[in-house]
């Protein structure tokens, strides 16, 4: 069997310099022996910055003050505005930074900017603690270097990369939901990771997590395991609900005849 995805990851720096994102691109090959797609050309994409939110308090939940330093292993509340106008609030854990391997895309053709990367696989659950749906949104968390260069999450278009699958929010993410989720980030150039941010703009005093960064061999298998079985209930969740729908059609028609 032949697959073809595709990820991108971004990076930016923060103001002064432009917000513009250059992508890095991987190219899943094809299974043992075939012919294998050539790398595209780095992208460069604007990153979304939406406005954040002033209030101190979500639901009862005091929000974590601008700059404040955490451990890996805490939680942040925080609030911001993914949509012009639309509040949305998450209690974010960020549990687990992980430094991987080349060796962990095992099976995608790397382009020559990827191969330079050092790769990180980040683990944090959200929880959303705000009225507002936050399904199919992309959390404003970023993986800083050690030279201040904020790197935006890879997003896997085609094909779920099933050793760390960084996937946005589920289509429908409402108040109450938890998730635990694992990213993606490259770091250009065989650079560091320094600490985890939440900056959703750009004049946002960032909050941050910093702890120990193990290898991915080390602190994977476990985690890895429950978020695709997470990942695989919630695609059952939805094919039954699908199913239902389905049925409640057939039955209508049914009514008509």
């Amino acid at each position: 069997m032949y697959h073809n995805g595709r990820v991108s990851t971004s990076v930016k720096r923060p103001a002064p310099f432009a917000a513009a994102a250059v992508a890095l691109a991987l190219l899943l090959t094809g299974c043992a022996g075939g012919a294998t797609d050539e790398p595209s050309d780095p992208e460069t994409t604007e990153v979304n910055e939406p406005e954040e939110a002033g209030d101190d308090t979500v639901n009862g939940h005091t929000l974590t003050a601008p700059g404040t330093a955490l451990e890996v292993g805490e939680s942040a509340y925080v609030a911001w505005e993914p949509q012009a106008g639309a509040r949305g609030a998450l209690q974010i854990t960020v549990d687990v930074i992980a430094q991987a391997r080349t060796r962990d895309f095992a099976g995608w053709q790397l382009d020559e900017a990827t191969q330079r990367a050092t790769p990180y696989f980040v683990i944090s659950t959200v929880t959303n603690i705000g009225d507002l749906d936050l399904g199919g949104i992309s959390v404003p968390l970023y993986l800083e270097n050690t030279d201040g260069i904020l790197i935006q999450q890879s997003e896997f278009r085609e094909q779920r990369f099933e050793a760390c699958p960084s996937e946005t929010l589920p289509e429908e993410f409402l108040t109450g939901a938890e998730l635990t989720v694992c990213q993606v980030y490259l770091v250009p150039d065989g650079g560091e990771a320094a600490t985890m941010t939440f900056r959703p703009t750009q004049d946002f005093e960032a909050i941050t997590w910093a702890g120990q960064i193990r290898p991915w061999d080390k602190v994977g298998k476990k985690a890895r395991n429950r978020i695709l079985a997470q990942l695989t209930a919630d695609e059952e969740s939805e094919g039954d609900a699908d199913d239902t729908e389905s049925d409640s059609d057939t039955g209508a028609d049914d009514d008509e005849e």
